[in-house]
């Protein structure tokens, strides 16, 4: 396999012995130059590597000793939510949440919910306790979705977004 250091001179010597550029070629390499120009830049600023999952990895021991701490990460994925005709047909009423209303039909990028974002909402009736049956919004006190509400969920290849620590108090706990 060609290593990333030649694989922009190869697909330049491809095209120019294979006659001329097309507009796929042309972003192909425009691709492989930014992949390229990114890699150096991160390595530049001593992010290295990384491969696999970045579930319950530790910071790299320089960003350690300058006070970072560790944090889980998840897989995201691309999800569409059913159209509202579907979710009005599939879903009672009282099982509905924000999403019906206001993202019906839209995709959203989101990542496995946990624990810490099941203590943080406050679901009522019905609704499930259970965080695998709930997705939530990528960013800090995202939102639930529940999965019934997906039309499908399509992994992002190589994003991944920071799970919430469990509540250090006793926020976000109804108290009865």
């Amino acid at each position: 396999m060609t290593d990333k250091t030649n694989l922009i001179r190869e697909i330049h010597e491809y095209v120019t012995t294979h006659g001329g550029e097309n507009t796929a070629t042309h972003l192909l390499v425009q691709a492989a130059s930014a992949i390229q120009t990114q890699a150096a830049e991160l390595e530049a600023v001593g992010a290295g590597g990384v491969s696999g999952p970045l579930v319950g990895s530790a910071a790299p021991p320089t960003a350690q000793a300058e006070g970072w701490t560790a944090t889980a990460q998840h897989q995201t994925y691309r999800c569409k939510i059913k159209s509202r005709k579907q979710i009005d047909k599939e879903i009672p009423r009282d099982q509905q949440g924000w999403w019906a209303d206001v993202a019906a039909g839209q995709k959203l990028l989101l990542r496995p919910a946990v624990q810490a974002d099941i203590d943080r909402c406050h679901l009522g009736g019905r609704r499930s306790k259970n965080p695998d049956d709930y997705m939530c919004e990528t960013q800090t006190n995202g939102s639930l979705v529940s999965k019934i509400a997906l039309e499908y969920m399509n992994p992002e290849e190589n994003v991944f977004a920071a799970v919430p620590p469990p509540p250090t108090s006793a926020e976000g706990v109804e108290h009865g």
